[in-house]
């Protein structure tokens, strides 16, 4: 048979108390069989992370993806927690419409349908575009997880941009760039 031990801080000089509801109902809690955790039911948020990259603004003319250094890290608790990678950027393009893809770990993740690649921007690139995108993963591992924008430019001729300033900002400033990871017991 088990043992339940209760171990106080000795350092410590607060009480805690554990309070039953009124209920005539019996019930059991129940502790998992691992060390520092009690497990969170499915659809709990059990992780919140939250980056506004102090980058410059990323431009490219290439017509294939290329890394933009805009990402958000996240190591997962859980090997079947799934990741939500949330954000609002700013694009333009000069000429075309830009893309916008998120990758895991450099890769592309979802699959090549373009489930994870975003087309923004207006055609003749005279208006910035802010947008806003919550794309689902599931990495299936507890090792640190980086999720990264990745931009290219929809043909050739044009400018493909993400981020307002050419200039690094500084302190609380940002570049019009925000990325959320969450980890979501399944």
């Amino acid at each position: 048979m088990s043992t339940l031990k209760l171990t106080s801080n000795a350092s410590g000089t607060g009480v805690f108390t554990i309070n039953s509801p009124n209920s005539d109902t019996d019930r059991t809690l129940t502790f998992p069989d691992k060390a520092g955790v009690i497990a969170a039911g499915s659809g709990s948020v059990i992780q919140f992370i939250q980056n506004v990259p102090q980058l410059a603004r990323f431009s490219t003319t290439s017509t294939t993806y290329q890394a933009t250094g805009f990402d958000i890290d996240i190591t997962p608790q859980y090997s079947t927690s799934a990741i939500y990678i949330m954000g609002t950027m700013l694009v333009l393009n000069s000429v075309n419409y830009t893309w916008v893809d998120v990758r895991r770990n450099g890769t592309q993740f979802l699959s090549t349908s373009n489930s994870s690649q975003m087309g923004i921007g207006y055609y003749g690139g005279t208006v910035w575009d802010t947008r806003s995108f919550c794309i689902k993963d599931e990495p299936n591992t507890t090792s640190q997880v980086t999720y990264e924008l990745y931009i290219r430019d929809h043909g050739s001729g044009g400018t493909a941009y993400l981020g307002a300033s050419t200039t690094v900002p500084t302190g609380t400033q940002s570049n019009n760039v925000y990325l959320y990871a969450l980890e979501v017991v399944q």
